[in-house]
């Protein structure tokens, strides 16, 4: 008898530039560390950036498991613990509860 493999989601690499509509012309960068631990950091403006980027910076600790990242946005004033889903189509990113998609800047 044949036995069905179960199915398994691929650990996504995280790593990278994201651009957040939110917060046009923001830098959104996530550094996956050991293939757990990751920093996502960034930086606000109100709500926008000016085009270099620039803007009060921010630095927020969170953790990885296959194409999941859960990230602490309570020192910014979010919430403690987000739960970001990998989504690689149409549009590849980090689709945020709210909605919200930081697209990812690879080509």
């Amino acid at each position: 008898a044949l036995v069905a493999a179960p199915f398994t989601v691929e650990a996504i690499d995280f790593t990278g530039d994201y651009a957040d509509p939110k917060h046009p012309n923001c830098l959104r960068q996530v550094q996956v560390l050991d293939g757990k631990k990751a920093t996502v950091s960034g930086t606000d403006g109100t709500p926008g950036c000016p085009p270099d980027g620039s803007g009060r910076a921010w630095s927020l600790a969170g953790s990885v498991n296959k194409d999941t990242i859960l990230v602490d946005f309570s020192p910014k004033g979010g919430p403690a613990n987000l739960l970001g889903k990998w989504e690689p189509e149409p549009v590849p990113g980090i689709r945020w509860p709210d909605g919200n998609l930081w697209s990812s800047k690879v080509a």
